[in-house]
């Protein structure tokens, strides 16, 4: 039985690996979310990622919604990650849901006391999850 109204919404899927590795391949040993006293990684196991699913209806509305290895995001870093994904996309911050996957082996975005992670967060973090949205706005 039909409603009489129909809407058509475009699907798009990104993802992008935002494990901690150098441009060249090599490890980034990272500080590690979610254990108290200080643990820095020395490999990858299991790479990680930033998933992203665009969602735009008919009228050209879009929205975002991210899944993001990760323990969770500090809410300054949440902030920042809305302002770059709504810059280089266009879909407002309000359109834009982050959800972490909670595991405690990533690394810790809080921690800017080692170059590593201060790294890592600038240059392999933020960016993959911006590319991971323009995937999936291409796709």
């Amino acid at each position: 039985m039909k409603s009489g109204v129909e809407k058509l919404i475009y699907i798009g899927y990104g993802r992008e690996n935002i494990s901690p590795r150098y441009p060249d391949g090599n490890f980034i040993p990272v500080r590690t979310a979610g254990y108290p006293q200080l643990r820095i990684c020395n490999k990858i196991l299991t790479d990680l990622y930033s998933s992203c699913t665009a969602f735009r209806d008919a009228d050209g509305e879009t929205a975002l919604l991210f899944s993001i290895d990760n323990i969770g995001l500090p809410a300054d870093n949440t902030e920042y990650a809305f302002n770059k994904i709504s810059e280089a996309t266009g879909v407002s911050k309000d359109r834009i849901i982050l959800n972490a996957t909670h595991t405690h082996t990533a690394p810790g975005l809080y921690f800017t006391d080692r170059e590593e992670n201060v790294y890592y967060m600038d240059n392999i973090f933020f960016d993959g999850i911006v590319k991971s949205a323009k995937r999936a706005l291409a796709d």
